[in-house]
């Protein structure tokens, strides 16, 4: 079975999302912690707004047809 690109994406953007996340919390400075925290959130934003556009039906005209 193939992967569809959408489901990898928002799987790595969930990884990125929880280790950026994680990094944040352990970072001294101030300026690191926001800008880790920054991808984190958007790479967290990009993978949900990914898994609801899958199961509610709309990205059936971005994801590639089942071969």
């Amino acid at each position: 079975m193939r992967s569809n690109p959408l489901d990898v994406i928002a799987a790595i953007g969930l990884a990125i999302g929880g280790a950026f996340g994680l990094a944040g919390t352990f970072v001294a400075s101030a300026e690191l912690r926001e800008t880790l925290w920054t991808i984190d959130g958007v790479a967290l934003v990009v993978a949900t707004a990914l898994l609801t556009m899958k199961y509610s039906g709309w990205a059936m005209t971005a994801s590639l047809p089942d071969s």
